[in-house]
């Protein structure tokens, strides 16, 4: 169980029929994320125990890591290790190609986290899908079509909702916050 929420996890986790280190895993999962218990991490099911975290390649882990290869691509170009400089140039490239395989959702406009286990893209809207944006990952057309999607489906009176799913949770609508909604500006 996460030490902040202890007992309540421990009440959850007896609540379904999981192996209790399964239920664990995933809450402190979806703590580490800094989305907890968001309608992003909920299996088919509305039990909180079934959380998946630890099934789905996320939008946001995976945009921030590109983020980061960009950051040590530019550190090794700067020391001329061009060995370095290319592995980094392979390692982005590689990701983005399975960001735009896995994430992007051509139909719907939008970058969707994708359940590995599943072998299938999240049908949940959120603002994670705006990072590939934030850290210049996507394409001019792709940029648009999420800036579209954000206009019509996340957009509303006060600002942007942090998902289209109210499920009574912070990382949820009815509620926006302030990191996100400056990833989404930036972006």
């Amino acid at each position: 169980p996460r030490s902040e929420a202890y007992a309540a996890d421990i009440a959850l986790a007896k609540s379904g029929n999981l192996i209790n280190s399964l239920v664990y895993r995933n809450l402190r999962a979806a703590s580490e994320s800094g989305w907890d218990l968001s309608s992003r991490w909920k299996a088919a099911s509305e039990d909180w125990y079934m959380a998946q975290t630890t099934h789905i390649l996320s939008v946001d882990l995976n945009s921030l890591l590109y983020q980061t290869e960009a950051t040590l691509l530019k550190m090794y170009r700067q020391l001329k290790n061009d060995p370095k400089a290319y592995d980094m140039e392979v390692r982005m490239e590689r990701r983005k190609q399975a960001m735009f395989k896995y994430c992007w959702n051509e139909e719907k406009g939008y970058f969707f986290d994708y359940d590995f286990v599943e072998g299938k893209q999240s049908e949940n809207l959120n603002l994670a899908g705006v990072y590939p944006l934030f850290v210049n990952m996507a394409t001019p057309q792709r940029a648009f079509a999420v800036a579209e999607v954000l206009e019509k489906e996340l957009l509303k009176a006060g600002g942007l909702v942090v998902s289209t799913e109210n499920s009574g949770k912070v990382y949820d609508a009815p509620n926006g916050l302030p990191g996100l909604h400056w990833v989404a500006i930036n972006g």
